[in-house]
């Protein structure tokens, strides 16, 4: 995929995102959740207007959604509930107003969970999941792959080494496809690349038959083209980065003393002062560490460049996800090239490794 392929889809993703912030789906009606001949609900953004972004068209039809209007009155759905227009899991009751009620709630812990890197209580979450998490990937800031569809995610996770059953997780499986990304190519280009070697069209009908485990070939070549890494949602990164960052600030100070621990002074996000050393923290919402760190690492030399105190410098980036084995080898090629400034990178996970000692 080219430049401007991965500009046109995080161009479609913030298209999304504008039209449809969690402030808007909180308050969202169900005309405006699900309609008949109009392109701009919800679930038309969903499933069509960011089909780009991983298709969930096919089955299980509309029902996918939770509820959905039926273009032919007449023709209510078996096994669902319906009234005079629209149609309905059981799972939420026989009101429609409460029904209603209910699936926007789903949504709302959908996107909340996603965001708090919450997987697993997603997979709890009754709506169906080629939906659900297809609407956690929009909201996730790229932070796993965008393939939807059960078959395709157990042929490609088996492929990739992971055992698999009718009872393995879709939150198991997602986060073990997502680490096997290579370094250098986006979450867009992966998908892309996952369905051409599995041999899966645009719609995710598997064509290969086989289920056989492979031993895969070396990674994929790393993508030496320039990419543009502007953040895919202002909305997102945003409301996440304020929390990332008094989450950092609270441990920060637990460990080393308020008096020590400054919040935006010559808008480093968070600095710790010590006797020897100066720790510049830069937060960052990406799905991958590897965009935390390119996002970031030009912004921490820029503090130390204009800062005239002659202490020690330590760079840090603080990102959501654990770093993968290719960015692993990325973070050592960066500690590697300064002789006279640290650099570290820090996951949600890693916080409790700069606890203090009780």
């Amino acid at each position: 995929m080219n430049k401007t392929d991965l500009i046109s889809d995080r161009s479609i993703l913030n298209d999304f995102l504008k039209m449809w912030p969690l402030e808007k789906v909180r308050q969202m009606t169900l005309d405006e959740y699900v309609n008949v001949k109009n392109t701009e609900t919800f679930c038309q953004y969903v499933e069509t207007k960011t089909r780009s972004l991983g298709s969930i068209k096919g089955l299980p039809g509309s029902i996918k959604f939770g509820i959905y209007k039926r273009k032919n009155p007449k023709k209510p759905k078996k096994n669902a509930i319906s009234d005079d227009i629209h149609t309905w899991l059981p799972y939420y009751g026989t009101d429609i107003d409460e029904v209603f009620v209910k699936i926007k709630q789903d949504l709302i812990n959908t996107i909340v969970s996603i965001q708090k890197l919450d997987y697993e209580k997603i997979d709890n979450i009754h709506l169906p999941n080629i939906f659900k998490w297809k609407v956690a990937f929009l909201y996730s800031n790229e932070g796993f792959i965008p393939i939807y569809k059960k078959d395709a995610l157990h042929l490609i996770a088996a492929s990739l080494g992971l055992k698999i059953n009718n009872k393995t997780k879709y939150s198991e499986i997602h986060r073990y496809i997502a680490k096997s990304k290579p370094f250098g190519i986006s979450v867009f280009d992966y998908m892309r690349t996952l369905y051409s070697e599995y041999k899966i069209d645009k719609q995710e009908k598997i064509i290969r038959t086989s289920l056989r485990r492979k031993k895969r070939k070396g990674t994929f070549e790393k993508n030496r083209q320039s990419q543009h890494r502007k953040g895919t949602s202002e909305y997102v990164a945003e409301q996440f980065h304020n929390e990332l960052q008094e989450e950092l600030k609270r441990i920060l100070i637990e460990k080393y003393g308020p008096p020590n621990v400054v919040l935006e002074e010559n808008y480093v996000d968070v600095k710790v002062l010590q006797p020897n050393e100066i720790q510049y923290y830069e937060v960052k919402t990406a799905g991958y560490a590897e965009d935390c760190i390119i996002q970031a690492i030009g912004q921490l030399l820029s503090y130390i460049n204009f800062e005239h105190d002659t202490r020690n410098k330590k760079m840090i980036v603080f990102g959501k996800n654990d770093p993968t084995l290719f960015e692993r080898e990325f973070i050592e090629f960066i500690k590697g090239l300064f002789k006279d400034i640290s650099f570290e990178y820090l996951s949600l996970n890693d916080l409790i490794k700069i606890k203090p000692s009780p």
